[in-house]
């Protein structure tokens, strides 16, 4: 099997699976804002094989290239894929392919930042709860007669003992 046929069949690989990571981004999504922590861990748990998965795809395109002689990088494989013994359709083809596989990571990409910031969002409150009725001040903006600063001050009673 050639580079290019290698190559091929693994950005098809990684287009699926970079498709089945978006499906899992969005149910994420959604069970960051639900109230169901099993199945919001059963999500990551999925995510991480199918990441798991998209990196072996990536080292055999990565592998393919290189074994062609050209840098993975985005010149690198765009030398590559028009090296292609192919015909002008299946180079065009294989460039949209190509395309088609980095939107779908960036897309991913954002989708999971969003998701990571909706999580860190609802520690904080959590926290900021925790700290309410612990009756701790939550102001990290006071500081001690040394200069450090100071959190978690009790403010009097925590809730339980009101």
């Amino acid at each position: 099997m050639s580079q290019h046929q290698a190559f091929a069949l693994a950005l098809e690989q990684a287009i699926d699976l970079t498709s089945q990571l978006e499906t899992l981004l969005l149910e994420e999504t959604a069970a960051v804002d639900g109230r169901d922590p099993e199945h919001l861990n059963a999500l990551v748990e999925n995510k991480q094989q199918v990441l798991e998965q998209i990196e072996q795809a990536t080292a055999t395109l990565q592998r393919s290239v290189e074994e062609a002689g050209q840098a993975f990088t985005p010149d690198g494989l765009e030398v590559f894929l028009r090296a292609s013994d192919g015909t002008t359709e299946e180079r065009d083809h294989a460039s949209a392919r190509w395309k088609r596989l980095r939107e779908l990571a960036a897309s991913c990409e954002i989708m999971n930042r969003a998701n990571a910031e909706a999580v860190e969002r609802s520690r904080l409150r959590v926290t900021t709860a925790l700290k309410i009725i612990r009756g701790e001040d939550d102001n990290g903006n006071t500081y001690s007669a040394q200069g450090y600063s100071q959190s978690s001050t009790v403010l009097g009673r925590t809730l339980t003992q009101a």
